[in-house]
């Protein structure tokens, strides 16, 4: 089983240059849940992550950091 850990999305953000409130406008959220998706306060949901992935340029494995967990949990 995987785990997923600390939101990658704000390094995403800095590498390609793009703003936090640019994402959310193209994404079609409001700016403070953004900010609660790369806090870890809240998980984005699959087609967000989908479409987040495809404005960054990037797989949605990418937004998150995925760490192995136990596989007979």
């Amino acid at each position: 089983m995987l785990i997923l850990g600390a939101c990658r999305i704000g390094q995403l953000l800095e590498t390609k240059g793009m703003k936090q409130a640019e994402l959310a406008r193209r994404l079609k959220i409001h700016p403070q849940q953004l900010s609660r998706y790369i806090l870890n306060i809240h998980i984005m949901p699959l087609p967000l992550a989908v479409n987040a992935a495809f404005i960054l340029e990037c797989a949605v494995e990418d937004l998150y950091e995925i760490i192995p967990g136990d596989a007979t949990a």
